[in-house]
């Protein structure tokens, strides 16, 4: 199957008075399709399915996400302990 690398960018607004915008990048090296499927026309869209395989690649990983913002800092969670 053909792997190939996937960048998903979502860009907002300025950051404070400055000329950066803000940014999600979402990186994925290797990564290939399963299955695709689209679906009816809702209101002018399009709604599309995909399922995907992100696999490890030894030099970059697996999913990589960047974040730029004027936000100092984020507390990490891991699980969700009840």
């Amino acid at each position: 199957m053909t792997k190939q690398a996937l960048v998903i960018e979502l860009t907002g607004g300025k950051i404070g008075s400055t000329n950066v915008d803000e940014k999600i990048t979402i990186t994925i090296p290797k990564f290939r399709v399963q299955k695709r499927e689209e679906g009816a026309d809702l209101d002018d869209l399009v709604e599309e399915t995909i399922d995907f395989v992100a696999e490890y690649d030894d030099t970059d990983g697996t999913i990589k996400i960047e974040v730029k913002n004027d936000v100092d800092g984020y507390a990490a969670e891991v699980g969700s302990g009840s």
